[in-house]
């Protein structure tokens, strides 16, 4: 009975190990923002519906307004970044996300709406600063992509 118990015992610290370690290993590692100033695009303004966005929050709607006599392009795909200690770091979506690869147009002095679904993509975020960034393209230019940026603050 007594080497019973003791092989119980060792069993569960075991589990508990191999599950503390698991743990330990899924924690991200941020990396640096790989958007500079330069690659913002100004011709099209990206900005949020929403006034007030919590923990709670589960999508975000995004507004597209092209300033510009050029049509752009954009894709499903959404980046988020996170502010921290004065630095903008990409965020790695949840694993086993899906997303939707389609090519959007963005007619020339138009205003277009999408969905940016946080809880799908992301999970449940802190309190802090983020940015979602989505890339652009010329439609003559497919090879020569910019950006358009919306910050949000989650209180």
């Amino acid at each position: 009975m007594r080497k019973l118990l003791i092989l119980l015992c060792a069993f569960i610290i075991i589990i508990l190990f191999v599950v503390f370690q698991n743990q330990e290993n899924e924690t991200p590692t941020l990396e640096l923002s790989r958007i500079s100033t330069s690659d913002i695009n100004n011709d099209v303004v990206l900005s949020i519906k929403e006034n007030s966005i919590t923990s709670e929050t589960q999508e975000l709607n995004l507004v597209y307004e092209n300033k510009s006599k050029e049509e752009y392009i954009y894709g499903g795909v959404d980046f988020l970044e996170m502010k921290a200690d004065g630095k903008w770091y990409s965020l790695a979506p949840k694993e086993n996300v899906q997303w939707n690869m389609l090519a959007y147009t963005l007619p020339p002095e138009s205003i277009k709406e999408s969905i940016f679904s946080i809880k799908a993509y992301y999970g449940d975020l802190t309190k802090g600063k983020y940015r979602i960034v989505k890339t652009l393209s010329q439609s003559d230019n497919k090879n020569k992509e910019t950006y358009v940026i919306a910050e949000f603050i989650i209180k």
